[in-house]
């Protein structure tokens, strides 16, 4: 006799079905780390482009943020044909909150106030969280591995978790 009989196969389906539903929550909080963990390490990178543009240029570059994604210009002179990168888009899984709506740096890298004259009363920083499903941050007692980027007064950005230990190198 050859193959497998009817309980055999019911219970190799059972057991199918009891790691499935093991894997399959684990599996989609992965990926929502993986979606969170890519806006950050962008948003990061656009950050520094915008910074290394402005020491480039010795000129004045502007970081503007809006709910749907972010980009960064650089005022045209007639010495200079101005550049814009084009805006990112976010993941629509996805959102993003800033304590400032434009960030400034000056021709050294320097960060400065939004209307880009002076110190920011506030450092620039930006939170990066699930927009729907049952993914809370973990620092609200959810699942979700929310990130942070921060900027420095010198322009250095940073990706940090709010959640994170003190003692940890991912704590902000």
């Amino acid at each position: 006799m050859r193959g497998l009989s009817l309980i055999e196969m019911m219970a190799v389906l059972a057991i199918i079905a009891i790691l499935l539903m093991v894997g399959v929550p684990s599996m989609s909080d992965y990926l929502q780390n993986s979606r969170l963990r890519a806006v950050s390490e962008q948003l990061s990178s656009d950050l520094k482009a915008a910074r290394v543009e402005a020491l480039n240029r010795n000129r004045m570059t502007t970081f503007a943020v809006s709910a749907s994604g972010w980009s960064y210009a650089v005022p045209s002179v007639a010495a200079f044909a101005g550049y814009s990168a084009s805006p990112a888009e976010l993941n629509r899984s996805v959102a993003l909150a800033s304590n400032q709506a434009a960030i400034c740096f000056d021709g050294t890298g320097r960060v400065l106030a939004a209307d880009c004259g002076g110190a920011p009363a506030a450092l620039p920083q930006f939170d990066i969280q699930p927009v729907s499903g049952s993914a809370a941050c973990r620092a609200n007692g959810g699942t979700a591995q929310c990130l942070r980027v921060m900027l420095s007064a010198l322009g250095q950005a940073r990706v940090c978790n709010p959640a994170a230990a003190a003692n940890s190198l991912m704590a902000c």
